[in-house]
């Protein structure tokens, strides 16, 4: 009233600085600043770049894209008349939107995302119908959902090789949700993390748990236990309950099988995740299942060994050893050092026969300094490469998918 300067912001911001400056400085109801996405259930929601800055609420598909796509449009109108008030539905021109493309780290379009409660996962498959529905019923199925001994032994037949189900045993719902709840939510995408109190499926995997309301002091790890059924066997997370950092990094290691398929969809995280990767490559599957026996026996009763087991089809990468590796024959294999972007090789002649001998002698190799790096130069341009290879395999794929569509 007094025509007084209270306060100033010196640049520009975004909206929620905006708002926090505000606040801070005139006697406001918080709620007065609270935006609400208008989405339109059944219909396709067009965002512009001040929601995505705010925030969406729920769960949200949005196709970010440069410029009108006919066959994508028609899928994501479908999606949306199918999922109607289950899931928001959203597309964003953001070909020239500098500050988007800086917020989602944009290098390629169409891009499309899966938002929800802190997910943000980018849709890596073939652009189908089919593929969006699964990628959807992930994102919008209730996470660390309770499991009983009979629908474990549903899930269990499910499982292929290797493949785990994890289970937080507990006495303390509570207790349990505040240490597990985020995490299977945070998971979904790459893990199956259930709960449960069943007596059955505690005593199939040798649980015993103490009364939270017992006399005395009872340590978490009495009423909350975290374990991995893998191969058979049910194996305990060995850290404790307020060790996140390590339970999430045991819960990353145990979910892979014995031998990962390299695909679009897991291709980013085995190349920068952070233990060596022991990797096949080969034409059309050669040698895979040689390979998957070989690890199974490597891990033995472990629920992880200290290397990745990989196999990657080089069909379905075409410039992956031409611009990583280039001489390499195949089949060949090669340990990658996510951490320093290097990779290890020594030619073996492998075949079914030699297959489990050779690799043996590939991994003692590699232990004791013995494999050369290769090529013998590093390359400059890691980055670019891996970039360029996920990009271009999976445009084509996508590329061949829509085209297919249009003319029917």
């Amino acid at each position: 009233n007094d025509q007084k300067e209270i306060a100033r912001f010196g640049s520009s911001g975004t909206w929620e600085e905006y708002t926090e400056f505000i606040l801070k400085n005139i006697d406001l109801d918080k709620k007065i600043f609270t935006k609400e996405i208008k989405n339109t259930p059944g219909k396709v929601t067009n965002l512009k770049s001040h929601d995505l800055e705010y925030g969406l609420e729920g769960p949200w598909l949005v196709y970010f894209r440069d410029a009108k796509n006919k066959p994508m449009s028609e899928m994501f109108d479908q999606l949306a008349s199918e999922y109607k008030d289950k899931l928001n539905v959203g597309e964003i021109n953001a070909g020239k939107d500098a500050k988007i493309i800086k917020q989602f780290n944009i290098s390629y379009f169409p891009l499309v995302l899966g938002m929800y409660k802190g997910i943000v996962m980018p849709f890596t498959s073939t652009y189908t119908l089919d593929n969006f529905r699964k990628f959807v019923d992930t994102l919008i199925e209730p996470s660390f959902k309770s499991i009983d001994h009979v629908s474990f032994k549903e899930e269990q037949r499910k499982l292929e090789s290797g493949e785990p189900i994890f289970i937080v045993f507990y006495s303390d719902p509570l207790l349990a949700g505040s240490y597990f709840k985020k995490m299977a939510h945070d998971y979904k995408f790459r893990a199956k993390i259930y709960k449960s109190n069943d007596e059955k499926l505690k005593e199939l995997a040798n649980v015993n748990l103490k009364d939270p309301h017992g006399e005395g002091f009872i340590p978490d790890e009495d009423k909350v236990i975290l374990k991995a059924y893998k191969n058979g066997i049910f194996h305990s997370c060995p850290h404790k309950l307020d060790d996140l950092k390590s339970i999430s990094e045991w819960i990353f290691y145990t979910h892979y099988p014995h031998l990962t398929r390299i695909t679009n969809e897991n291709f980013y995280p085995i190349f920068h995740g952070l233990k060596p990767v022991i990797m096949l490559l080969s034409r059309s599957e050669h040698l895979n299942n040689h390979l998957e026996k070989f690890s199974a026996l490597y891990h033995g009763n472990m629920p992880y060994t200290e290397y990745l087991f990989a196999a990657l089809n080089i069909e379905a990468f075409p410039l992956f050893i031409p611009s990583l590796l280039p001489g390499m024959k195949d089949p060949s294999l090669v340990v990658f050092l996510p951490d320093r972007h290097l990779f290890y090789h020594k030619e073996l002649n492998l075949n079914e026969e030699n297959f489990k001998e050779k690799s043996l002698e590939f991994i003692k190799d590699y232990e004791s300094g013995k494999l050369k790096l290769y090529p013998h130069a590093r390359r400059k341009y890691f980055y670019y490469f891996i970039f360029i290879i996920f990009v271009v395999t999976l445009g084509i794929s996508g590329a061949f998918v829509l085209r297919q569509k249009k003319l029917n």
